[in-house]
């Protein structure tokens, strides 16, 4: 649980934002048609998912929005997957590779169109950092 001195887990993206204010913990009987337990990512995207459809949508976050894993990525949204079309291809087979390849890049045009839809000031650029190992 977040505590009123609490800051953000030590990042890049905590050294370049300013911390959001704190929000009370929740109290009292709520209802709702989904419990969302995790703000990252994947909980942001299920939250907002599900409010779009018209659903009531209770966000629940044990500390701050982005803290875990999120909140300490190399903040690139790149295509594809961490190993090689090859690799994934002995794993899954060519026509599930290309499907999963199509997810991502399915991902990729659902979160230029949050941004664009949402006019989420994110100052997105285009492209990828790769270093070699």
């Amino acid at each position: 649980m977040t505590t009123a001195g609490e800051t953000h887990a030590p990042s890049w993206y905590a050294d370049s934002v300013a911390d959001a204010p704190l929000r009370e913990p929740l109290a009292g009987d709520l209802h709702a048609d989904v419990c969302v337990l995790g703000a990252g990512y994947t909980g942001l995207s299920a939250a907002l998912t599900l409010a779009e459809r018209g659903y009531r949508v209770v966000l629940l976050e044990a500390h701050r929005v982005g803290w875990g894993a999120s909140g300490r990525n190399g903040g690139q949204a790149i295509v594809g997957y961490g190993c090689e079309v090859d690799t994934l291809e002995h794993l899954v087979g060519a026509e599930d590779a290309r499907a999963l390849f199509e997810f991502s890049r399915d991902g990729m045009r659902l979160l230029r169109d949050r941004i664009a839809r949402h006019q989420i000031d994110c100052d997105w650029r285009d492209g990828h950092a790769s270093v070699p190992i």
